[in-house]
C-alpha cells in the first residue's frame, strides 16, 4: 500500500472514532460502523475475517482491533 493511501486510511479510521467503542463490540455496533447489515458481520465472523467471542447463548462480541485490522486489509 502506498504511503498516501495509508495516510488516507489512517484518517478514515480516525474519523470512524473506533476508540470510542468498547474493546468488545456488539454485532449491531460493528454493522453500524461498517454500514452493512448484521448478517454480513455474522458472515465475516463465520469465515474468520473478523475475530469474535461467543458470549451467552449465541451472542457474539467482536474485538475492536480485529475490526480495524479487517478494514485495513480491505483498502486496495
Amino acid at each position: 500500500m502506498k504511503t498516501a493511501q495509508r495516510t488516507e486510511f489512517a484518517s478514515l479510521i480516525q474519523s470512524l472514532n473506533l476508540d470510542s467503542y468498547p474493546e468488545l463490540m456488539r454485532v449491531n455496533d460493528v454493522a453500524a460502523v461498517m454500514g452493512v447489515c448484521p448478517q454480513t458481520v455474522y458472515h465475516l465472523i463465520q469465515t474468520g475475517d473478523i475475530v469474535a467471542l461467543e458470549v451467552g447463548r449465541g451472542g457474539k462480541r467482536v474485538f475492536r482491533l480485529s475490526l480495524a485490522e479487517y478494514l485495513e486489509r480491505q483498502v486496495l
